[in-house]
């Protein structure tokens, strides 16, 4: 178990729904597709108790009922992939990385007294140096609210400017287990704050001293650092149906999805349950369906989707013969709830509060016949949804731009959203574009307007965020800030030929038409960012409001990953025969005993043959004999082929009974050469060394610097092949020894064949080999013996 890693949390938790937290002094990993797992064992055990146990993260809450009192138990946290079950990781092995353990007992709690919820205290100071009562336009504030009575929920805090009513922006955080909410704002992200510094830069009013004060709440009364505010009254204001696009409607049928949308003012933690009701003229309404009961999480609440199908139709069609036979009125009921304290403690009874229930305004009509084929989908007139689409994405290098290769992220997506609810519109879902990260790169794109907004804005984020459409901007500008900005030279955007500088969380404008953009981002040559980075663009006809919302991920259009660059020691490889070894300055750990292996072709695509494993041996003299310098070997059979943007290049055959599978690393990349720029994917591979950089029975075949091919057929299934064979390739061979020695192969010595009859010469030799015949003892005329290998060719680049 790692030294110095502990879990900080109570050692007797109460009993209870109110819980404790548990936390590891251990950042998040680096690697994003790896998480912190908790689990709880009995001492002893190796099988969790209950799934509740099974948590994930830095900080987890765990709660324990009657069943666990005074027994003792065992917290264990494990580093695991992100994602899997406790058993797939449990049966897979992979919770062997155990990193802290902590031995708990639970306890009935000593203090059962229920707090009034509330908020004792607000205030605020700025972080960083300086006089505490003044702030510039660069710092950023910790805001924070002292509380009783609401741990995990959520507090608003508002940033009054100017003895301003009402904010421009809200920021919101949960409250901690010690009782306490906070969140950093960076004030230049904060609207008013950014209009007063552009102002000063700009205008000759420059007004540089102004006032505000914080204010929080998580309900009402609002508490605040100035004056109170006045107290709201709760109240439910309207209740209707919304379409996909968040549209009211009026009327329905039969296979149309809906959601309840329910205003409210006041009224937030407070409990509701609402009601669709069929209203009859001479009989009580008709439930048709109903919510469990729900707490406001803010002013709107927004209800799950409901499918007007059969079952809702129920009470009207052919089963009834009045009026309503094929036409019935919907109407929403809601009611809402106070709660009272009872003789248990942390006992909460709901009480429907008398002349509290709230009922629509307008019935809507639902029509009971089925919906036509021919209806059209929900207007987009009032919406401006770009579309945006990834052209090419470029690797600047040496001045030239060279095209790198785009993915797509394996079964994730993003979900397209509106910008007036959190509602789906039909740009349902995109792949997520993945690219390698490279230092200096250009990304084309394109932006097409489809919704009958065509004018709006586009905000633009760079982060190390996986899930940026969920964070609040003024997290990612503290993301970018403090991790990325450091480590970036330049970024600039390029509209048509007009090119000015960009920057993370900037808007630019899209006029109606399609339009392509090129952003442009240049990382310091000594750049140290060891993960993923992240674009992310969001959408408004507002550019103040282009960046997360707080409904969430509402403005989210786009993603795009730049995969992590690989410190890992890697061989590129040039069609011209040119052979670079570069080793960075520090090497991964996941890639410490590994190879890459990258192909430049002649249009100066790059392409990632693999990444191979290597082994450390004793190397072997002639005549199988041990020295005691120390060789490197990789196993060829890890290699699958390669076939892609034109180079392709595969051991179609492996012909060895001694295991002579492994070849020294730089004359890998020597045969790999060769191999690409003939678009060689049909070779037979008869072996080199074995690994112990051996070649029993043979006496030649050591440190996986010799080795043997089959020759080259013109069936191209590698197959064996003979120098007097009609199907031998003559041609094709001499190409690929030419090839072969182009990368180094046959310069220190020339490769072994034979002597053979070609065009009526009976001692004819293919290029760049020696006849090497010796009956009983050794013949080459079923395959080619690599030899001569000058490592001195490979230039090695330390970075």
């Amino acid at each position: 178990m790692p030294n110095n890693i502990t879990i900080s949390g109570p050692k007797n938790p109460p009993i209870g729904r109110v819980g404790a937290y548990y936390s590891i002094n251990l950042p998040m990993p680096k690697d994003s597709n790896m998480t912190y797992r908790w689990l709880i064992y009995r001492p002893g055990s190796e099988k969790t108790l209950i799934p509740s146990s099974n948590k994930e993260g830095i900080k987890v809450k765990f709660s324990f009922d009657d069943q666990w009192k005074n027994k003792t138990y065992l917290i264990k946290v494990f580093e695991c992939v992100k994602g899997k079950t406790y058993k797939e990781l449990f049966e897979a092995g992979k919770l062997k990385k155990e990193l802290a353990s902590f031995e708990i007992t639970p306890k009935e709690a000593v203090n059962t007294k229920i707090l009034n919820p509330e908020i004792l205290k607000v205030d605020h100071r700025k972080m960083g140096d300086g006089d505490p009562n003044k702030v510039s336009y660069q710092d950023t504030l910790l805001v924070w609210a002292e509380t009783q009575g609401l741990q995990n929920k959520e507090i608003t805090f508002k940033l009054l400017w100017n003895n301003d009513d009402e904010p421009k922006k809200v920021f919101k955080a949960k409250v901690d287990n010690k009782d306490r909410a906070e969140v950093k704002i960076p004030l230049i992200t904060y609207p008013d704050v950014l209009d007063a510094f552009i102002k000063n830069r700009t205008s000759k009013d420059k007004s540089t001293e102004h006032t505000f004060k914080v204010e929080a709440s998580f309900g009402e009364p609002p508490k605040t650092n100035g004056k109170k505010a006045t107290q709201v009254k709760g109240e439910i204001k309207d209740a209707y149906f919304i379409d996909k696009n968040g549209e009211k409607v009026t009327k329905l049928k039969k296979g149309d999805v809906v959601r309840v949308c329910i205003e409210s003012e006041g009224m937030i933690n407070k409990y509701f349950q609402y009601f669709i009701l069929e209203k009859d003229k001479y009989t009580p309404d008709d439930s048709i369906t109903s919510s469990g009961v729900l707490t406001f999480k803010d002013d709107i609440f927004i209800g799950r989707p409901i499918e007007i199908d059969d079952e809702k139709l129920l009470w009207g069609g052919k089963d009834r013969e009045r009026e309503d036979r094929y036409e019935q009125d919907y109407i929403i009921k809601v009611k809402t709830f106070k709660d009272s304290k009872t003789s248990k403690p942390k006992t909460l009874i709901l009480e429907e509060e008398k002349d509290k229930t709230f009922y629509s305004k307008s019935p809507v009509k639902v029509s009971v016949r089925g919906k036509s084929e021919k209806e059209k989908t929900p207007s987009t007139d009032s919406l401006f949804l770009p579309d945006i689409q990834i052209k090419e994405v470029y690797e600047i290098k040496e001045d030239k731009n060279v095209s790198l290769e785009l993915d797509k992220e394996a079964d994730k997506h993003i979900k397209v959203l509106d910008e007036k609810t959190s509602v789906a519109t039909e740009y349902k879902e995109k792949d997520i574009t993945t690219v390698k990260q490279t230092s200096s790169m250009i990304i084309r794109f394109s932006v097409t307007p489809k919704g009958g907004k065509k004018t709006g804005y586009l905000g633009l984020f760079l982060s190390t965020s996986h899930e940026a459409e969920i964070l609040y901007a003024n997290e990612l500008y503290y993301n970018y800030k403090n991790v990325l900005s450091p480590n970036i030279a330049s970024i600039t955007i390029k509209e048509g030929e007009t090119e000015r500088p960009f920057g993370s969380g900037y808007t630019t404008k899209i006029n109606g038409i399609e339009t392509e953009f090129e952003l442009k981002i240049v990382f310091n040559k000594d750049k140290k960012i060891n993960s993923d980075v992240f674009i992310d663009i969001f959408s408004n006809t507002n550019a103040a409001l282009a960046k997360p919302t707080l409904s969430g991920t509402a403005l989210h259009r786009f993603k795009m990953k730049m995969a992590k660059i690989q410190s890992i020691i890697t061989y590129h490889i040039y069609y011209d025969g040119r052979i670079e070894k570069h080793i960075p300055k520090e090497i991964a750990e996941e890639f410490k005993q590994k190879y890459k292996y990258v192909y430049h072709d002649e249009k100066g695509n790059e392409h990632e043959i693999g990444i191979f494993k290597f082994l450390e041996t004793t190397e072997m003299k002639k005549g199988n004999i041990a020295g005691t310098k120390k060789v490197e070997l990789i196993d060829i059979r890890e290699f699958k082929g390669y076939d892609n943007n034109g180079v392709k290049l595969k051991f179609l055959t492996i012909n060895t009974n001694s295991k002579r599978y492994y070849i020294n690393p730089d004359c890998y990349a020597g045969l790999f050469g060769a191999m690409a720029k003939l678009n060689i994917d049909y070779l037979g591979f008869n072996g080199f060394s074995n690994n112990k950089a051996g070649s029993y029975p043979s006496t030649s075949h050591f440190n996986g610097e010799k080795g043997d091919l089959r020759y080259l057929s013109t069936n191209r299934k590698g197959e064996s092949t003979y120098l007097q064979h009609s199907h031998f390739d003559v041609e094709q061979q001499n190409k690929f020894n030419d090839a072969l020695y182009l990368f180094g192969w046959g310069r220190l010595e020339k490769m072994y064949s034979e002597y053979f009859t070609y065009n009526g010469n009976s001692k004819y030799l293919l290029n760049h080999t020696k006849h090497m015949k010796k009956e009983g003892e050794y013949e080459h005329y079923h395959h080619l013996h690599l030899t001569g290998f000058d490592h001195t060719l490979i230039k090695i680049i330390e970075e």
